[in-house]
């Protein structure tokens, strides 16, 4: 008796399908953070250092918040960590090829 209960219970309710993981929308932030590294790596020479400064900063608190999101997760932190510092050398590496390029375009 109480199995058919049981049974009609679960039949009755619905599947929850996981389109969106939190694994898929954590690294989708991951990417924005990065993104936004990088613009932050591009903007850092000449005058605009006085807007990327702020920028850095917000950049910074973000990331902290961020971080304690991905570890509560369980996610490895130095996976996080280390793919974000290996971006920002690439940013940092790549920065002055992709100012000359810009500015061939805009120009």
């Amino acid at each position: 008796m109480m199995l058919r209960v049981v049974i009609k219970m679960l039949a009755e309710t619905e599947r929850v399908a996981l389109i969106n993981p939190p694994a898929f929308l954590l690294v989708g932030q991951l990417f924005r953070f990065w993104l936004w590294l990088l613009v932050i790596v591009l903007l850092s020479f000449g005058l605009l250092i006085l807007v990327s400064f702020p920028l850095f900063i917000c950049f910074l608190y973000y990331y902290f918040i961020f971080s304690r999101r991905w570890s509560a997760h369980g996610y490895s932190m130095k996976l996080q960590h280390g793919s974000t510092i290996t971006v920002w050398v690439i940013s940092v590496l790549c920065a002055e090829p992709l100012r000359a390029l810009i500015a061939g375009l805009i120009a």
